[in-house]
C-alpha cells in the first residue's frame, strides 16, 4: 500500500477570469512540478480552497491531475468534509478514479469530541481499500489527540499523518508512538515548509506542504541533502526560504501563496473565497518583494517573464 514519502505538494487551485478551475493551468504545473522532483500532489487541498469547490469541480480536478501525472507520481486528494458520510462518498470516489490515497481532516465546523474523531477515521478507512492519510490541522477543526493518533494507527490502512499544527512536541511524540506500534509503513509529514528541516531530524518522512509547489526546487533540495548527510547545507537552505515564507504570510491565506506562484509563471486567477480588499500599491509592493526574494533564491531567469520556466 502506498506510503507517502519526500516532498509533496499541497496544490494551489487556479482559476480563470470567470472562476471556473483551470485545467491548461493545472497541467502545466503538474508537469512543472514533476520535472522538478516532487513526490506526490494533493490536489482539493486547504491551500486549494476546497471548502470552496463543489463535488463536481472537486473530482474533476483530481481527475486532471491524475490523468496529467498519469503514474509518474502518486495523487492523493483531499476528501474533508464536515459530514463523515459525505466524507466517505468522495473517498470512495476517489478511490475508483484510481488515487493512491486520500486526505482527510476531522470533521469542521462543530467542535467534536476525540470519541467522534476516531469514529469519523475508522468508517471512512473501513470503506476503502486505499490509504488515509490523517490531517492534523487545529486552526480549523478538532486537533487529533495523541491518545487518539495511537488508536488511528491500528488500523492498516491509514498511513500517515500530515502533521499541520506547527507543534514540533507533537509531531515528535506522534513518530515515536508509530515506532513503539510497529508501524514502519507509516509516515509522519510535516504540513509546514518552515519545519522540513527539524522535522526530518526528529524522523519524519518528508512534508506535504504548499511552497514546495511554488519552490519545488529549494524544497526538495532541503530534502535531498538531509538524506545525503549534508545536514548544514539542509538547514541553510531551510532558512533561505523564510523572508519568502514571511512575505506571504503578510496577506490572507492563501492569497500570498498565490501571488507568489504567479511570479514563477502560472495564473492562479481569483480567490473564491471572501478576502480583505489590497490596494493595488500594496499588491504591487508585495509582488516586487516576492519577487526579489525568489529571484535571490533562484535565479532570475527562473521567474515568470524571465525565462524559460521548463529550464
Amino acid at each position: 500500500m502506498f506510503v507517502p514519502s519526500g516532498v509533496n505538494s499541497a496544490m494551489i487551485t487556479p482559476f480563470t477570469k470567470e472562476g471556473k478551475v483551470n485545467e491548461e493551468v493545472v497541467r502545466d504545473w503538474v508537469e512543472f512540478l514533476i520535472n522538478r522532483g516532487i513526490n506526490g500532489l494533493f490536489p482539493v487541498s486547504s491551500i486549494g480552497e476546497f471548502i470552496h469547490l463543489s463535488r463536481e469541480e472537486a473530482e474533476r480536478l483530481t481527475a486532471v491531475v491524475l490523468e496529467q501525472a498519469a503514474g509518474r507520481v502518486p495523487v492523493f486528494p483531499g476528501v474533508s468534509a464536515a459530514s463523515t458520510d459525505i466524507a466517505v462518498a468522495r473517498a470512495k470516489a476517489a478511490e475508483k478514479m484510481g488515487c493512491q490515497a486520500v486526505v482527510v481532516m476531522p470533521p469542521y465546523y462543530s467542535p467534536v469530541s476525540q470519541g467522534l474523531v476516531l469514529k469519523h477515521y475508522q468508517k471512512i478507512a473501513s470503506a476503502i481499500n486505499i490509504g488515509v492519510v490523517i490531517y492534523n490541522i487545529p486552526s480549523t477543526t478538532t486537533p487529533v489527540s495523541t491518545d487518539t493518533f495511537k488508536e488511528l494507527i491500528k488500523i492498516r490502512n491509514i498511513v500517515a499523518l500530515k502533521d499541520s499544527s506547527g507543534d514540533m512536541k507533537q509531531i515528535l511524540h506522534c513518530i515515536d508512538l508509530a515506532e513503539e506500534a510497529g508501524r514502519t509503513d507509516f509516515a509522519v509529514m510535516t504540513g509546514w515548509d518552515d519545519l522540513l528541516y527539524p522535522a526530518l531530524c526528529v524522523g519524519a518522512r518528508g512534508c506535504v506542504s504548499g511552497v514546495s509547489g511554488i519552490l519545488p526546487e529549494i524544497i526538495v533540495g532541503i530534502y535531498q541533502q538531509f538524506q545525503a548527510g549534508n545536514k548544514d547545507e539542509a538547514l541553510k537552505l531551510q532558512r533561505s526560504i523564510l523572508p519568502v515564507l514571511r512575505t506571504m504570510a503578510s496577506l490572507q491565506f492563501p492569497a500570498g501563496y498565490k501571488l507568489a506562484l504567479e511570479s514563477r509563471g502560472f495564473a492562479t486567477g481569483p480567490l473564491r473565497q471572501p478576502v480583505d480588499e489590497v490596494d493595488k500599491y500594496h499588491y504591487i509592493t508585495i509582488r516586487k518583494t516576492l519577487e526579489s526574494q525568489m529571484a535571490k533564491l533562484l535565479g532570475s531567469g527562473m521567474l515568470a517573464g524571465r525565462g524559460n520556466r521548463w529550464s
